[in-house]
């Protein structure tokens, strides 16, 4: 990355729980050399293939099995939040590095930005409004609140606006540029 970031921490390093394929977690050459294990009963043989193990891993990690189709399962609903955020304070790093920093390395990292775009929209649809959109009256609000105002608060409808990525911005920045443009 060229630029120094806050928020890679939260990508790269911090684990998230997550639901995993059990033949994931295991070593690629065991399998090689002695296999998968096999009971010749084809209905355990089939549960077998989709038993899911709890493991933590980084964002980084759930964006590679994302893209390449493998099931996840966030069993944390704050967790997926969380995920969701940390996700999108790191695009927005990225979509002020490309607006205003100079010699960008965004060629390089276009495939990653785009991913990482794609995982952030994908559990936007899936959360609902109230948790993704961050409510800026009951945030700001200092000492107590009465139960009635409190209420009121809970049963006002929020309403989710669309997503709103990068990738318009990535892929225009990353076009071959004539000379005399």
């Amino acid at each position: 990355m060229s630029f120094t970031s806050e928020h890679a921490d939260k990508i790269w390093n911090r684990l998230y729980r997550v639901y995993i394929p059990d033949l994931m977690t295991q070593n690629p050459d065991y399998i090689k050399k002695f296999g998968a294990h096999l009971t010749r009963n084809r209905a355990v043989d089939e549960m077998v293939k989709t038993n899911l193990t709890l493991v933590m891993i980084p964002v980084i990690k759930i964006l590679e099995y994302f893209e390449d189709g493998i099931e996840i399962q966030i069993p944390s609903r704050e967790d997926m939040i969380t995920m969701h955020k940390h996700i999108e304070l790191y695009l927005e790093e990225w979509k002020h590095h490309i607006k205003y920093d100079i010699n960008t390395s965004l060629s390089e990292n276009k495939e990653l930005i785009l991913s990482l775009e794609k995982l952030s929209a994908y559990i936007y649809n899936k959360a609902k409004p109230r948790e993704v959109v961050d409510n800026l009256i009951s945030s700001n609000r200092f000492g107590l609140v009465s139960p009635l105002a409190m209420r009121e608060e809970q049963q006002r409808e929020v309403v989710k606006p669309d997503y709103e990525g990068i990738g318009k911005l990535v892929k225009t920045r990353t076009k071959p540029r004539e000379r005399f443009e």
